[in-house]
């Protein structure tokens, strides 16, 4: 079996979960990720029919420089800015918003929020956060959140977010739910902070089984090829 071949495979199998998984996740940015994908099978499909023996690898380059790449790019990005490198982020920020539905181009005003705040320009920081809050999408519940956390107003972050017409889909996004929980535990309610963890570990469990579930009906369609 050559390494074009087991190539090919893989850029087939992957592309093919990962539509599967963004198909049934929640939000706009899905669109866009979907495309990627078909864009990458597309490839495949075409290097098949034109050179077979090369398909693979062309596949495999262009789910790289079209995915892979501008994924990693973003989770390194993510680290930098966490640890206030907002610098060195910079370009790899860039790279990431290449990939349309990463929702990266969408938060570049939080990121250059977050750097004001980093040169303790709180005025500007807050106005721009201001100033995106009042959008709709992932980016203006970031950019409350972050007004919220600035000011250590927990109380107000909690309320936000429990009477938020689309709860269900923030608990899924990280930042959010990471600040939720500070606000739990700031205002001192333990057991609503226990009983959310216990929600987030369900649907992460959820998610994790759809996850191995389609790669597994894909492995036996491999195999049964």
């Amino acid at each position: 079996m050559s390494a074009n071949y087991v190539l090919a495979w893989i850029v087939a199998i992957s592309a093919l979960r990962l539509s599967v998984v963004f198909w049934r996740s929640p939000g706009h940015r899905r669109t866009g990720l979907l495309v990627v994908q078909g864009v990458v099978l597309a490839v495949l499909a075409i290097g098949l029919a034109v050179d077979p023996s090369h398909a693979g690898f062309v596949a495999a380059g262009s789910f790289v420089l079209l995915y892979l790449l501008p994924v990693v790019s973003g989770i390194l990005a993510m680290r930098l800015v966490v640890r206030q490198h907002h610098d060195r982020a910079r370009p790899l920020l860039r790279i990431a918003a290449l990939l349309p539905g990463s929702g990266v181009r969408e938060q570049r005003p939080i990121f250059a929020a977050l750097a004001l705040l980093r040169d303790e320009k709180g005025v500007e920081a807050r106005t721009l956060l201001a100033e995106v809050a009042r959008g709709d999408g992932r980016s203006a519940s970031l950019a409350t959140m972050y007004l919220y956390r600035i000011d250590a107003r927990w109380e107000d972050l909690r309320r936000w977010f429990e009477v938020h017409p689309r709860r269900d889909e923030l608990l899924r996004d990280l930042d959010v739910q990471t600040a939720y929980l500070s606000s739990l535990g700031e205002t001192g309610d333990r057991l609503a902070m226990v009983r959310t963890l216990e929600r987030v570990e369900r649907m992460a469990g959820r998610f994790v089984h759809r996850v191995c579930h389609t790669g597994s009906r894909s492995g036996s369609a491999k195999h049964s090829t």
